[in-house]
């Protein structure tokens, strides 16, 4: 997977939130451990669906049932602790999440979209206002 920042953004590549993305996607495609520099958090929604999400091993993983369950995600694995995988959860369809510099303590939330059909790519957006159903604009694209 590649990501590129598109020609078409009203945010600058060198702006921070997508400096910021790019870095991240780097460090996540790379399998990078990043504990010690960036917390990531889901927004309370499934990544697949952008359903509420309402149970404790939904909350863990990022996914709800159903979603776990068309992604491969056992109820076994889910209630033996399975923890939330950025990776799995930025590329499900429907992402929200926001990341935490540890160091600076900046944060950004992106919205990860899948376009219409499997050979679709990914289309990435950053929270640019108050309001976390219109306030997004676009930074860039993902390949698969």
């Amino acid at each position: 997977m590649r990501y590129f920042h598109g020609k078409k953004s009203a945010i600058s590549p060198e702006a921070p939130s997508a400096r910021g993305f790019a870095w991240f996607f780097g460090q996540v495609t790379s399998g990078a451990d990043l504990s010690d520099k960036a917390e990531v958090r889901h927004e309370g929604r499934c990544g697949k669906c952008a359903r509420k999400l309402t149970t404790p091993e939904s909350v863990d993983t990022g996914f709800g049932p159903e979603c776990s369950d068309q992604l491969g995600i056992e109820w076994a694995t889910r209630t033996e602790g399975h923890k939330f995988n950025v990776a799995d959860f930025m590329v499900a369809g429907n992402a929200i999440f926001t990341v935490t510099s540890k160091k600076t303590g900046t944060r950004f939330t992106y919205r990860v979209r899948k376009g219409k059909d499997e050979s679709a790519p990914y289309f990435v957006s950053v929270l640019t206002g108050s309001d976390n159903e219109s306030d997004y604009r676009y930074l860039g694209t993902i390949f698969p």
